[in-house]
């Protein structure tokens, strides 16, 4: 290639980019293709900007190839298009960039890539990390070798569509202990989708209002893969096609006959469509909200680490759909228990000790627990697991004061301050503190199929021993207590906030439809129910003067 006639001393990232795309063009049936790469402009510029100035300073060069043979197409000429491409975004074209004229030929070279691709044509594009900077860092140790990012292990783990078809089967083949439903709800025409899945062991006796009713969400957060794999397992284990290893042995029988359980196994279907498409670190749902952010217990209060990107608690309470139809799953079941299932504990939070995981109960928002016997309850049984399923290897305490920050609006919170959840936690079942944050797949997923066995089979034990020291707990705490004799207190705000909402069953067939008011239903009740209480008083305070004078009218 270096002696080429056609380019000299071509670059790695001009020989790889145009390789990939040589073998993109042979793979499709489509001769017309355009190729971007992104350019730093900051060494571009005259003069060159400094390296470490913030900003996405960043454009796209673009090279096309135009009915060109599959045949006929010649690496070299692919290498010298990919070059010419990157060289006319000079010193010259940033200068423009920066002048008058910067927006409009933003918009005409953007219009170009359009116009090209929309007639027919296919998009391929392209970054490098050679020129990054990653491997010029030194913190006194020496500057890194090799800096890995570790993709999804498809050997060990579904597509987000096999784990939910993979879940619709088993509900299939054990229709009488399972059952499925899917949710939707959108705002602003963002849609959002969850599937909840219910077990119960005699659907006959489903609406017994003395069953323990257990709410299990996984999949909040879209790159912790590993918690829907350990839902698809506790479902399977439910299910009876696979069981506990030997080491765990529990007497499920007598448990399960009292338990209605549902689970969530995948709560951010659109965050995770983003991992799975190359963003390995994306945490937030489908329009960049963290959706354990948007409850509204403590909502919007951000604290002097906050981070905009990785926080973003949304516009407002439950704007986003997929909180919408959480916040309605709880007050139609209204559960005793509520699990929030996350991965990606760090060890060098937990006070420097070697702790990748966590139990942990409210408060997310301060850094105490509730007061009381039910928060003792709730610690003890927090112990036990620890102690005799996960052998003493978990942090056990409050979110808040636990972690070393406070995270405000968060669903456990939520659940036990607004819903009345009588037990409420937040499970950490795994994190390698090893990991560069930049490497977030191995950050919160095992990549080793004995490690992430040894994560399902630990944790798979540890919920089914909640199952059964759940209903111990609920007795002791209310003995003569159902679901329905729970205080349950719903805010004007949490009544009137929403959105279309539309449940349906897994055949797709429509079930219910709540159409909720939405914010400016919410203001004109607030005004009016003002108005109501201002009227009130001025019609008492007319009838306390009339009734003063009528009195001193009398004679005596």
């Amino acid at each position: 290639m270096s002696t080429s006639a056609h380019i000299k001393y071509p670059t790695k990232v001009e020989v790889v980019s145009s390789f990939i795309w040589k073998c993109l063009i042979a793979s499709n049936k489509k001769s017309n293709s355009l190729l971007t790469h992104i350019v730093n402009l900051r060494k571009r510029a005259a003069p060159a900007l400094p390296e470490n100035i913030l900003g996405n300073l960043i454009w796209l060069s673009s090279a096309k190839n135009n009915n060109t043979a599959k045949s006929d197409v010649v690496l070299s000429d692919l290498v010298n298009q990919v070059r010419r491409s990157i060289l006319r975004i000079d010193d010259c074209f940033v200068k423009r960039l920066r002048g008058d004229e910067g927006c409009s030929l933003m918009r005409k070279s953007l219009k170009e890539i359009g116009d090209f691709c929309s007639k027919g044509a296919n998009h391929y594009g392209f970054s490098s990390w050679c020129k990054f900077g990653f491997y010029d860092i030194d913190f006194g140790f020496g500057k890194p070798i090799w800096i890995p990012i570790t993709p999804i292990n498809h050997d060990l783990y579904h597509t987000r569509g096999a784990l939910l078809e993979e879940i619709e089967s088993l509900v299939h083949r054990h229709p009488s202990k399972l059952s499925m439903e899917t949710f939707s709800a959108q705002n602003k025409g963002y849609h959002a989708e969850t599937t909840v899945v219910t077990y119960c062991r005699n659907k006959k006796d489903c609406d017994d209002r003395s069953k323990l009713k257990i709410l299990l969400s996984f999949g909040q957060h879209g790159r912790e893969l590993i918690t829907t794999e350990l839902a698809l397992r506790i479902l399977s284990i439910l299910s009876e096609e696979e069981f506990l290893s030997s080491a765990y042995p529990l007497n499920l029988n007598n448990t399960l006959d009292r338990l209605v359980i549902k689970i969530v196994p995948m709560e951010n279907v659109n965050g995770r469509k983003l991992v799975e498409a190359g963003d390995l670190c994306e945490r937030r749902n489908g329009r960049g909200v963290d959706l354990n952010r948007n409850w509204s217990v403590d909502w919007g209060k951000k604290e002097k680490d906050y981070d905009p990107y990785e926080e973003n608690p949304g516009s407002a309470p439950f704007s986003e759909p997929e909180t919408q139809i959480m916040r309605k799953i709880c007050a139609s079941f209204e559960p005793h228990v509520w699990v929030n299932v996350h991965s990606g504990m760090e060890a060098s939070i937990l006070l420097l000790v070697c702790l990748a995981a966590a139990l942990f109960m409210p408060y997310d928002h301060k850094n105490t627990t509730p007061e009381g016997l039910p928060s003792q309850r709730m610690r003890l049984m927090l112990e036990k697991l620890n102690r005799f399923q996960l052998n003493d290897r978990c942090l056990v305490g409050s979110g808040g004061g636990s972690v070393g920050y406070l995270a405000h609006g968060t669903a456990t919170d939520y659940m036990y301050d607004i819903a009345r959840v009588p037990m409420s936690f937040t499970f950490e079942i795994y994190g390698d503190s090893t990991a560069s944050s930049r490497d977030c797949f191995k950050m919160f997923n095992p990549t080793d199929i004995t490690t992430f066995n040894r994560v399902l089979n630990d944790w798979s034990a540890t919920f089914f021993t909640l199952f059964s020291l759940g209903g111990v707990q609920m007795k002791e705490l209310h003995p003569n207590a159902t679901a329905s004799g729970f205080e349950k207190w719903v805010s004007i705000d949490d009544y009137l906030n929403g959105y279309l909402m539309e449940r349906k069953s897994r055949y797709g067939k429509k079930m219910e439809v709540l159409e909720l008011g939405m914010q400016e239903i919410r203001t004109y009740f607030r005004l009016f129910l003002l108005s109501s209480v201002l009227l009130m008083f001025m019609f008492c305070s007319r009838i306390s003067k009339s009734g003063r004078q009528i009195v001193s009218a009398i004679s005596l």
